[in-house]
């Protein structure tokens, strides 16, 4: 054994080694404790390098051959030694003869929170590893979150590469999971941004572990321990994400997986609400409602903390509750009031950081179980009281106040408070730690005078007290205010109006008279005493005032902030107007001369028939136009805007186009002698056509005659003479169109109408009508006779005069006469009766 022995010896020195020059390392001091049956010796309590080794060589092998060894009570020994928090690793090739001890010693190391490492190089010959002094080791490691190593005795030192590693840096549980005897076991575990090293042990017959990354590479390993039943190995720098375990051995299997880490957190429990950790403890009060508090513990991440997690042995949700902040400098926080299990159980916390959003878990490093009453005698104690916190106080004036007296004693101690002057004051009282420690609190509204507060404590066997001086602070000292200041545009800017004020002030920011409201780019501090400007604007040039105002006194302090680095746009203006041809293609420059910040160019666009601009989705300087038409013709407008102002020019784009006439298409217009007529030619083109009328192939001149107007209609009163064919021609450089139209003057049908149309007539005498027209051009007559025996009809001549020789009875009947020219038509219509009877001679 003295071989082994040496082996351990040499690598608990390294480990020293390791731990001293660590900045990381969560081990404060050093404890040797040795055993065998019958007793155990706490050899050193210490980190001093001299003693540390010194007493590492004094450590010999002597006796022999009496197994098993009083095991838990050098482990029982070196827990009640131990700070809270601590790692014991035990070594041994022996099983443990006061196996009994277990639930003592279980006790001390969850009350304690103290992790149990066991490297079994051998047990005695007569037991086996379902023996109770060797299963023992196995519970004891499980119960206190801990490990369990089998070696052979030559393999120790180099396990103890692995402890090396678990000490040197601050460490998180990741993963714990066991199998049955076998291989191609997996689970997977999530790898966050804060874990820079990982750390997994396989133990078992012959073990073995793979690891898959989130993209489904494998991942390099680094073998720390290589034997028959441990393998650990480590992971430098893993990749964030799902990482994914194939584990395995030829007997039952124990894997862990540990991160090095600088997120990390402290846990308490108390029946009041704390206000830091030191007003806890680690153990819950069965049966009594707690607040858990965390302590975040973080090496400069920012990283937000949303809820924590209680969970079962074997990692079930037992109670999740969110976290509120109770102060975010110390990164402490607290829960509502719960009801704590009453069984061990596990603490999970889960946040996010707020650079990346990123959800970070921790699991807390060793289990919790509620306080328990010791089997051992309870030891009558006379109270001792302390003030948690300060016993001289300086006090705003109008504060409320808490005041926190731990005190410890048995049996329960009579706790009461009282001022200086003896009066009696109101409190609460809750016990912290069964059965000797309890926390009475004062709450006071408001502090208004300097007194003296006296927490007093007894018992049957004696009585403590103890005092908190308060003093109220009143005075009006002004701390710091900010000068006139002129700041770079974008730049970072805070303005100070502290006044150390008693009563508290209020302070009011104005801007140029105007009160100062928040927003996502300036914020106060919570006091108001200072104002942070994230990015200087230009509206935030100008006079701050600084308004600081309690019931005693009122000052203005008045701090001006110019703004530099910035410059209004300006744009090349020379170009403000383009021409081009239709189908062709083109760019509109807007050309910004300076400007900071950079402006933004905006472009928005306006037919010329229209009044309202359009925005273009477009902002960089060339505005490039393709296949132009007529309806692109209009004002383009750029802006160049930045936060200082902006510069406005407008291009007006002309597309130039041969002669267009609307409504080409050739008429005629019948006009009434006298009539005014109207003529349009609405013409269009770029450059502006010259338009010229002709009547007959003549041009016509504008005057008494013929009027032509801007719009070029051609207006004139109709005459016979002006009756013709017109012509409107439009001429520019890129070419030429005209229009037709036919004007036919008409003077109106008339005729005469005889006195008489109403006639009768003997037979074979004759009968003359007439019909007398008038009208321009000259009216067409026909005659047309309807019979009125017959109804027959039949047309006779076309002339003014209609002549019927020797009327017969078949001749009764109308004779109509229609006058007609394309101006219209009239008719008259003569009823001629022919009488029997013969006219004689």
């Amino acid at each position: 054994m003295q071989k082994e022995i040496k082996s351990v010896l040499n690598s608990a020195d390294k480990i020293f080694d390791v731990v001293f020059d660590s900045n990381a390392s969560v081990v404060e001091n050093f404890i040797i404790v040795t055993f065998n049956d019958p007793g155990t010796i706490l050899r050193n309590d210490t980190k001093d390098r001299d003693v540390f080794k010194k007493s590492l060589k004094s450590i010999t092998v002597h006796g022999g051959g009496d197994c098993p060894e009083l095991a838990m009570s050098g482990i029982e020994l070196a827990l009640k030694a131990s700070r809270p928090g601590s790692y014991v690793y035990v070594f041994t090739d022996a099983t443990a003869k006061d196996y009994a001890k277990f639930e003592k010693v279980k006790k001390i190391a969850i009350e304690k929170e103290i992790q149990i490492v066991f490297v079994i190089s051998g047990m005695c010959s007569k037991y086996n590893a379902t023996s109770p002094g060797y299963q023992v080791y196995e519970k004891l490691a499980e119960a206190t979150s801990g490990h369990i190593f089998t070696v052979g005795k030559s393999q120790v030192e180099q396990l103890l590469n692995y402890v090396a590693r678990v000490v040197e840096n601050r460490k998180t549980e990741l993963a714990r999971k066991k199998f049955p005897p076998g291989y191609g076991y997996k689970f997977n575990c999530t790898i966050d941004s804060e874990i820079s090293a990982l750390d997994v042990s396989v133990t078992g017959n012959r073990p073995n572990v793979n690891i898959i990354d989130g993209d489904g590479n494998t991942v390099k390993v680094n073998n720390t321990v290589n034997i028959s039943n441990v393998k650990v190995v480590n992971v430098v720098d893993p990749k964030p994400g799902v990482h994914s375990f194939e584990v395995g051995s030829k007997s039952d299997t124990a894997v862990t997986v540990l991160g090095t880490t600088n997120v990390d957190f402290q846990y308490g429990f108390s029946t009041i609400k704390p206000s830091s950790r030191n007003d806890t403890t680690n153990q819950p009060i069965p049966g009594r409602k707690s607040y858990l508090s965390i302590k975040l513990i973080t090496k400069g991440e920012k990283i937000k903390l949303q809820k924590v997690q209680l969970l079962d042995t074997e990692s079930n949700i037992i109670l999740e509750e969110p976290l509120r902040t109770v102060n975010t400098e110390d990164q402490f926080y607290i829960t509502k009031q719960i009801s704590p299990p009453e069984q061990i159980f596990k603490i999970r916390i889960e946040g996010v950081k707020e650079d990346t959003n990123e959800t970070i878990h921790r699991l807390y490093s060793s289990p919790v179980a509620p306080q328990m009453l010791s089997d051992e005698p309870i030891e009558n104690k006379t109270p001792i009281a302390n003030i948690m916190g300060e016993t001289s106080i300086v006090s705003n004036y109008g504060h409320p106040l808490q005041l926190k007296c731990s005190v410890a004693g048995y049996p329960e101690p009579k706790i009461v408070w009282e001022d200086k002057l003896g009066s009696s004051l109101t409190f609460t009282v809750s016990p912290k730690r069964l059965p000797y420690e309890y926390i009475s609190v004062l709450d006071i509204d408001h502090i208004i005078t300097n007194n003296t507060y006296i927490c007093k404590a007894s018992n049957d066997f004696g009585n403590n007290e103890i005092s908190v001086d308060v003093k109220i602070k009143t005075q009006f000292e002004v701390l710091n205010i900010s000068k006139d200041k002129t700041v770079k545009y974008n730049e970072k800017e805070i303005l100070n109006c502290k006044v150390n004020a008693v009563p508290p002030a209020n302070i009011t920011w104005y801007l140029n008279g105007k009160e100062v409201e928040m927003n996502n780019e300036i914020s106060m501090s919570s006091d108001r005493s200072s104002l942070f400007i994230k990015q200087m604007k230009p509206n935030y040039a100008g006079k701050f005032m600084c308004e600081v105002r309690n019931n005693l006194k009122r000052a203005v302090y008045y701090i001006k902030l110019s703004i530099t680095d910035i410059e209004y746009p300006k744009i090349d203006k020379n170009v403000t107007e383009i021409s081009v041809g239709i189908g062709s293609s083109m760019s509109i420059l807007c050309r910004v001369l300076k400007g900071k910040p950079t402006p933004t160019i905006y472009w928005s666009f306006k037919h010329e028939k229209n009044d309202v601009f359009n925005k273009i989705k477009e902002h960089t300087e060339n505005l490039y136009i393709e296949n132009i038409n007529l309806a692109m013709v209009g004002t383009y407008k750029c802006v160049a805007k930045n936060e200082i102002g902006e510069d406005i020019h407008v291009v007006d784009l002309v597309v130039e186009y041969a002669p267009i006439i609307k409504d080409r298409k050739h008429k005629t217009l019948i006009q009434k002698i006298g009539q005014k007529t109207t003529i349009k030619c609405l013409v269009e083109g770029v450059p502006i056509p010259d338009v010229t009328w002709s009547f007959n192939g003549t041009e016509i001149s504008d005057g008494n005659q013929y009027r032509i107007y801007r719009d070029n209609t051609l207006r004139f009163k109709a005459s016979v003479r002006n009756s013709g064919q017109y012509i409107c021609k439009a001429v520019n450089k890129l070419g030429s169109t005209n229009k037709t139209t036919t004007v036919k003057v008409f003077e109106p049908v008339t005729i005469d109408v005889p006195t008489d149309t109403n006639i009768k007539v003997q037979v074979g005498s004759n009968l003359n009508l007439s019909c007398k027209v008038k009208g321009y051009p000259s009216p067409i007559i026909k005659w047309l006779f309807t019979s009125s025996k017959t109804n027959v009809k039949r047309y006779l001549n076309t002339s003014e005069l209609l002549v019927i020789s020797r009327i017969q009875l078949h001749d009764d009947g109308f004779y109509i006469c229609t006058a007609k020219n394309f101006g219209g038509y009239v008719r008259l219509t003569y009823t001629v009766h022919v009488d029997g009877k013969l006219i004689k001679f």
